[in-house]
């Protein structure tokens, strides 16, 4: 299981396997798949706009 537990469930497979399915062992019959809210946070994480250069950082001064 993922470690964020809470954001995942483990469903009885009853046909074929979830698009979302994770592909991690589980036992037979069994799937591990997102929550909506999981699949909210990717939405969220990958629309942030990272396309603008990031300053450097000063060191810091000797002592």
């Amino acid at each position: 299981m993922p470690p964020y537990r809470y954001l995942f469930e483990r469903q009885q497979i009853s046909g074929e396997r979830s698009s979302v399915a994770l592909n991690v062992p589980t036992e037979a019959g069994y799937q591990i798949v997102p929550k909506p809210e999981a699949l909210r946070l990717v939405k969220y994480l990958t629309s942030l706009d990272r396309s603008y250069p990031l300053q450097e950082a000063k060191a810091p001064a000797a002592k």
